[in-house]
């Protein structure tokens, strides 16, 4: 899946646990790996899609304090 022009995924963990993973592009380093927490399939893409854009917002942060 993508939000944002970043790729993302969701997998089931335990029976009924889910997760988010976060693949940035390969210069920006490694997968990010939530953890598996999530109940429904549905709340790990959505707290996908949060941490997404939090890190956009930390990014924009940063580059307005350098």
């Amino acid at each position: 899946m993508i939000h944002r022009e970043v790729n993302y995924g969701v997998e089931e963990d335990q029976p009924g646990i889910w997760r988010w993973i976060i693949y940035p592009k390969i210069e920006f380093g490694s997968k990010v790996v939530g953890e598996a927490k999530y109940l429904t399939r549905e709340r790990a893409v959505a707290c996908a899609i949060e941490e997404i854009n939090n890190g956009f917002e930390r990014s924009r942060k940063r580059a307005q304090r350098a």
